[in-house]
């Protein structure tokens, strides 16, 4: 079952998140920036290099999406536009209701959380990175974008997660970084096996509609080749 945010313990200049429908956690503002060290002390910080995003883990297992400071759209202008409702799945669309967030969406790894589009045309897509039921989508971000830019480790933050009992990393926060490092490398691995094996398809597509033939040093590497995530420490 999923953690109730009252439990938590979140620093609310990272989670802007509600205790119940008529409860809402007090904004403390801006000076919570001028405090890392409540982060530091509470969250293992892990990266998704290849996306540029961040993963904070909680030690109660809570995680936090954000992007990093390497970010290319920190780098294209101001950001015009955040756009939850992509894919397959309109995510503006979801209520999360009571302590225990009924209703929240169950997204994997490389699930697409936003896309975002700068000043100068460019559109980024940011994903999920964990695995974990969606229980809050920082929809403060379609009003003011530019939070992305300006407050990327605190009120720019995308998500909030709660995974499974079976997923959660909790306990002392070496133990945690550990493992959520474990985790987001195992994810990259995956990510990168998958867009290689595309690659791969498409290549041979290529080929054929050019009347190349297809011998036995183009035959692509099965899909059962690309590593798995599983449960547990792999979440």
């Amino acid at each position: 079952e999923g953690l109730p945010l009252a439990q938590a313990s979140i620093p609310v200049g990272l989670l802007a998140a509600t205790v119940d429908a008529d409860t809402p956690v007090p904004a403390f503002g801006p000076r919570m920036a001028s405090f890392p060290s409540m982060v530091e002390r509470s969250y293992a910080v892990g990266q998704v290099p290849e996306l540029h995003q961040v993963v904070y883990n909680h030690s109660n297992g809570v995680i936090i999406v954000g992007i990093s400071d390497t970010h290319p759209l920190l780098r294209a202008g101001q950001v015009k536009g955040v756009r939850f409702g992509v894919g397959k799945r309109d995510l503006s669309k979801m209520e999360v209701k009571g302590k225990r967030k009924k209703g929240g969406v169950f997204v994997q790894h490389h699930d697409k959380l936003c896309e975002v589009e700068s000043e100068d045309g460019s559109i980024h897509t940011l994903r999920a990175c964990m695995r974990g039921n969606l229980v809050e989508l920082n929809e403060r971000l379609m009003a003011q974008p530019s939070l992305l830019s300006s407050d990327p480790r605190g009120a720019g933050f995308l998500a909030v997660l709660f995974p499974k009992d079976s997923d959660r990393i909790t306990g002392d926060k070496a133990v945690v970084q550990q493992r959520l490092d474990a985790c987001l490398t195992k994810f990259t691995q995956v990510r990168q096996a998958d867009l290689a094996y595309r690659d791969e398809q498409r290549a041979l597509k290529r080929a054929h509609f050019d009347g190349s033939a297809c011998d036995d040093e183009h035959v692509p590497a099965s899909s059962a080749s690309i590593p798995k995530l599983s449960g547990g420490d792999d979440a």
